[in-house]
């Protein structure tokens, strides 16, 4: 008992600790990007906010240089893992954005730092974090249609492992926007919950586990409250490695059992928790159907 007892307690205290590696950038990292940008003719946005604790935050918009009027424009979002920053979401935007290209469709990517992470100040949370994605979210469209003239037609949403609860978290608390809608989402390694990683990491007590509620990111919770409010129009995509080493490729079936006439499993054989990322023609499909 004293050590089951324990062992809650250590992830409990440890759990930021689990959840979040922030990263900062080096000095020249946000130029170099941006000369990478230019050279395919996309441009570096950056979008700057607050949150209510007064935290100053930045996100990053990337639009083409061109988007003629009888193409769409789609929003595509990218929320990181948990050592990921933008940039890191941004080049695999632009290694990505080859295979999703249509002759009538165009695409904007937004990457946004959680708090503590890149130049941003404060510390990661759920609460944070949601806030966050909204005021980035609306700066972006904000920008797209005062500085650019054109409304984004539908968003499509991919989390990746952490990210995959960041996105599950915002969209399960979201309003649906008539103007804006949610097109596809695609959740990238999810782990089922922050409780049952717990169990998983630490050998907690599944009974116990419950308890660590300090960072409660819960996707069977929220993929579930996703899927009742019908804020995603289109598919429900899962894609995990078969041999995720981090999170256990379980948990991906698990949660594409929540509703199989609405989720998807894409299993990625015999690939880890971060490599999949490179199978840019498994994402491109999820995305551009």
């Amino acid at each position: 008992m004293v050590i089951a007892i324990g062992s809650v307690a250590l992830a409990y205290l440890l759990q930021p600790s689990f959840l979040y590696f922030p990263r900062k950038y080096e000095n020249r990292e946000k130029s170099l990007l941006k000369y990478q940008l230019e050279r395919i003719r996309l441009n570096l946005q950056e979008l700057e906010y607050q949150l209510q604790s007064s935290h100053t935050q930045k996100s990053y918009l990337i639009t083409p240089s061109r988007v003629d009027k009888d193409q769409v424009l789609r929003l595509l979002v990218f929320f990181g893992g948990n050592a990921m920053t933008a940039f890191d979401g941004v080049m695999w935007f632009m290694d990505i954005r080859p295979h999703i290209g249509k002759p009538n469709q165009e695409y904007a990517f937004l990457a946004l730092d959680y708090p503590g992470y890149g130049f941003n100040e404060g510390d990661p949370s759920p609460e944070s974090i949601r806030e966050s994605v909204h005021l980035s979210l609306t700066g972006a469209v904000a920008h797209l249609v005062h500085e650019r003239n054109i409304h984004p037609a539908e968003i499509i949403v991919v989390g990746h492992s952490l990210g995959s609860a960041v996105a599950t978290s915002w969209l399960a608390s979201a309003t649906p926007d008539p103007n804006l809608p949610v097109r596809n989402l695609i959740l990238s390694a999810p782990f089922t919950s922050v409780a049952e990683m717990a169990t998983h990491m630490f050998g907690v007590p599944r009974i116990l586990s419950p308890l660590l509620s300090r960072h409660n990111w819960d996707n069977t919770r929220d993929l579930k409250k996703v899927i009742e409010s019908g804020i995603v129009q289109g598919k429900i995509r899962i894609i995990h490695g078969t041999k995720d080493e981090l999170v256990p490729f379980e948990m991906g079936v698990s949660l594409s059992k929540i509703d199989e006439t609405k989720t998807h499993l894409v299993p990625v054989k015999d690939l880890m928790h971060n490599d999949i990322l490179g199978t840019y023609k498994v994402y491109a499909y999820a995305i551009s159907e």
